[in-house]
């Protein structure tokens, strides 16, 4: 049964480009929008996935955004150092 109290907070995740076009195309194939979408999903995965499952998915996603991280670093020392060839 839905929670009948209102929906005043908010969550934001970010995605890359072909992530979000995936949750529109996804949406829209369900017939409803990307937030109900991916409200639902949440809440799906949260009753659903058990916790060991969801350690490995947790794991993952952390190294993925450590890696980007790294990555953002390393482009910005680059910037930063980079000087123009003479």
């Amino acid at each position: 049964m839905p929670d009948p109290q209102p929906l005043t907070a908010q969550q934001q995740v970010p995605l890359t480009e072909g992530e979000r076009q995936a949750l529109h195309a996804a949406a829209e194939q369900a017939r409803t929008s990307p937030g109900l979408f991916s409200r639902a999903l949440l809440m799906w995965a949260l009753d659903t996935i058990e916790s060991a499952e969801l350690d490995a998915i947790t794991a993952a996603a952390r190294a993925g955004a450590h890696e980007r991280a790294q990555a953002a670093g390393r482009a910005a020392v680059r910037t930063r150092w980079a000087r123009p060839d003479s």
